[in-house]
């Protein structure tokens, strides 16, 4: 048996995420805390999210909620790896950062790129194919009318587009698609600012040895510890790579994947790599559950 933890990204959210967990356990609690009283207020009634710069430290600090709980009972992942967002929480499951450091750099990240997308803002739209010609044509229409780029290869027929408006729309003409309810155009070459500023915030934490490995949205592939922060701030204008990143899961081994904090659509495309399991960790009852199956 060989475990990886995975973390979703923005986007992601849902009411309440996370509540139940910090009630029952006070490290989760306390994660919540470090993402502020807006947030926890939030949280509670059930409200939306839609500010970067609230969802972010959220959604960190509820994903690394649930981890904390589960490590506390044993389970403890040789890998793991996280979309967008979801990276600095499996940089800190690694015990590379502290869980708290995590949460404070999801909202200095949020900040950043909210006001990157101040300066350029846009969107992402959702490309349902499989067929590279269809994704070639619907970037060539967006280039003809604005800024596009691939976003992220989630799946074999999932394909995600990131630019301005018009570039969008036009891209849209040419491909099954749908339009993301986020407020920018992330993973856009656009975001090399915000890079910039998130790099700093970064390089101002501590940083320890870390117990597990883990797999880089940059590249899709395992990544030197040395290596991890440089990609991290890359993976703020390029592309993620999760369709690469779940087959060096299947190249590793993994026999079961944990989904901490809101995790349904990375189940999902974890359904398509032969002998893994997923499983998800998103209330008390998911800890139990895990402990007795996957615990040490």
């Amino acid at each position: 048996m060989r475990i990886a933890v995975a973390f979703a990204g923005q986007g992601a959210e849902e009411p309440r995420m996370g509540v139940a967990m910090a009630e029952a356990y006070p490290a989760a609690r306390q994660l919540l805390d470090v993402a502020g009283p807006d947030v926890v207020e939030a949280l509670h009634r059930g409200r939306a999210l839609r500010a970067t710069s609230r969802a972010q430290p959220a959604m960190v600090a509820v994903g690394l909620g649930a981890f904390e709980a589960l490590a506390a009972r044993g389970v403890a992942p040789e890998v793991t790896l996280g979309h967008s967002l979801g990276e600095l929480s499996a940089w800190a499951a690694t015990g590379a950062i502290g869980s708290a450091d995590a949460v404070r750099l999801a909202a200095a990240r949020g900040v950043a790129m909210e006001r990157a997308a101040t300066r350029r803002p846009g969107g992402m739209l959702a490309l349902s194919t499989a067929d590279l010609a269809v994704v070639a044509r619907a970037l060539e229409a967006g280039e003809a009318v604005g800024s596009i780029a691939i976003a992220a290869h989630n799946a074999v027929d999932e394909w995600v587009l990131t630019g301005d408006d018009a570039a969008l729309r036009a891209a849209a003409r040419e491909a099954p698609s749908r339009r993301l309810a986020v407020s920018g155009p992330w993973h856009a070459p656009s975001m090399r600012d915000a890079a910039d500023a998130f790099g700093e915030a970064l390089a101002q934490l501590p940083v320890h040895p870390p117990r597990a490995r883990m797999v880089a949205n940059a590249t899709g592939e395992l990544a030197p510890a040395d290596a991890i922060p440089r990609l991290l701030v890359r993976q703020l204008a390029r592309p993620v790579r999760w369709a690469r990143s779940m087959r060096s899961l299947a190249r590793l081994g993994v026999t079961d994947l944990i989904t901490c904090g809101p995790g349904k659509v990375l189940r999902h495309l974890a359904r398509g790599v032969d002998g893994m399991r997923a499983h998800a960790c998103e209330e008390p009852r998911d800890v139990e559950r895990l402990a007795q199956i996957l615990g040490s």
